[in-house]
């Protein structure tokens, strides 16, 4: 289901590097292989004592951080295919993109709140930006999961 591994984040940290400096590309795509998205983090490869990450280039230890940095840093628009899962560290990724088109298999979300682990990667900032406050605390702090109809709906009023 695409869950993301240490060593999956740093190679789509040099992917994002690599692509950044090729001029004939002029548009990103990111898809999941097979049925899904992005189930998110991996949580068996990081095991009982949590991952222990190498530090980066920048002196970070969060590769997640440097993919979503990368994703909205870069001057060509980014594109994700959703379809399937899309959740935790996934959403992150989606939230990030300029452009998200969704099939109709689509689970999106952010559990990470029912299972008492804090958003890292830029749900809490991205997600009210593009749905507004109301929904996004919604969907945030019930961890539920929307399906591609309920993803694109956006109420007629946002508030508090």
């Amino acid at each position: 289901m695409n869950a993301l591994q240490y060593p999956l984040l740093m190679e789509i940290v040099e992917v994002f590097k690599s692509i950044m400096k090729k001029k004939l590309i002029r548009v990103i795509i990111i898809e999941g292989a097979g049925e899904h998205f992005c189930s998110g983090d991996d949580m068996k490869s990081m095991g009982p004592e949590g991952v222990k990450f190498s530090p980066l280039d920048d002196g970070s230890r969060m590769p997640h951080h440097k993919v979503i940095r990368l994703i909205r840093k870069t001057q060509k628009p980014v594109m994700a295919l959703l379809k399937g899962y899309c959740l935790g560290a996934g959403f992150d990724i989606a939230l990030a993109c300029d452009f998200r088109l969704a099939a109709d298999n689509l689970k999106i979300g952010d559990h990470r709140t029912r299972r008492a682990q804090c958003i890292l990667s830029g749900t809490s900032w991205f997600l009210p930006r593009i749905v507004g406050f109301g929904r996004a605390t919604d969907i945030i702090l019930t961890g539920r999961h929307l399906d591609a109809t309920e993803a694109l709906d956006r109420p007629v009023f946002e508030g508090f």
